[in-house]
C-alpha cells in the first residue's frame, strides 16, 4: 500500500512546485487568540516549517511583525518572498519589523542563538517528523531545539493531529504545559441524489502550550 512519505524532502519540494498556498490543520482565525494572549508586538515569533502557509502575513498584519520562517525547502522560501515583495510595498517591508522566511532543517538550527525566541510555533511539522521516526529520535531532536532557542519563560506552540503526540517526549522539568482540544468545522454535505444531510464524525486537532520553565 502507497503512503505519503511526509517525512520526506523531495515529497514537499515536488509538491511545492505544484501548490502555491495552504494552511496546514488550523488557520490564522483559530489561532488567533493564543498569539494575542501569549505574544506581544514586539515579541520575537519562530516558526518552524513554514510551507507555503499565509500564516505570516496574517501575522504581520496583525502588528505581529518579528516573525522568522524557516522552511528546509527552497523552492517554498523563495516563493514566499517572492509573495511578500508582491504583496507588499517596499516601504512597508522596510519601514518597521517584516517578517523573514529562511532555509533551514529545524531539526539542526546552529545559525539560531540560544533563548532568542518569546514564541514558537509549528502547525503539524512535529506530525511529519513522526512519520517515520520510528525510535522518536527525532522528536527528541526537535523538542530540544526548540527548547534550545525559547527563551526562558518562553511559549511553543505545536498544533498536531495527534492527541498523544509529545508523550514521553517532555520533561516537567523543561516545560509546563496544558492541551487544548478543538473542534475542526466540517462543512455539510447531503448524499447523492437527496437533500438528506450527512453526519460526518467530529474531527479534532489539538494545540499543545508550552511555557518553558526557568531552571
Amino acid at each position: 500500500m502507497h503512503t505519503t512519505s511526509y517525512d520526506s524532502k523531495d515529497y514537499w519540494v515536488s509538491r511545492f512546485e505544484k501548490e502555491k498556498s495552504f494552511d496546514w490543520l488550523l488557520d490564522y482565525s483559530s489561532l488567533k487568540p493564543f498569539f494575542d494572549r501569549y505574544c506581544t508586538k514586539s515579541s520575537q515569533i519562530l516558526n518552524l516549517g513554514c510551507g507555503n502557509s499565509p500564516m505570516p502575513f496574517h501575522l504581520f498584519d496583525d502588528g505581529f511583525g518579528h516573525s522568522l520562517n524557516l522552511d528546509y525547502c527552497e523552492n517554498v522560501v523563495e516563493n514566499m518572498q517572492q509573495i511578500a515583495r508582491v504583496k507588499y510595498s517596499t516601504e512597508q517591508r522596510r519601514q518597521g519589523p517584516f517578517p523573514k522566511w529562511e532555509i533551514a532543517d529545524v531539526l539542526d538550527m546552529p545559525h539560531i542563538p540560544c533563548e532568542s525566541f518569546d514564541l514558537i510555533f509549528e502547525k503539524s511539522t512535529s506530525d511529519c517528523i513522526s512519520t517515520l521516526d520510528n525510535d522518536g529520535s527525532g522528536l527528541r531532536k526537535f523538542e530540544s531545539e526548540i527548547y534550545r532557542v525559547c527563551k526562558s519563560g518562553g511559549i511553543w506552540i505545536s498544533v498536531s493531529y495527534s492527541q498523544d503526540r509529545w508523550d514521553g517526549f517532555i520533561s516537567e522539568k523543561r516545560w509546563a504545559f496544558n492541551v487544548e482540544k478543538v473542534i475542526v468545522p466540517q462543512n455539510i454535505s447531503s448524499l447523492p441524489h437527496t437533500s438528506a444531510p450527512v453526519s460526518r464524525p467530529i474531527q479534532y486537532q489539538y494545540i499543545y502550550i508550552f511555557k518553558k520553565n526557568t531552571i
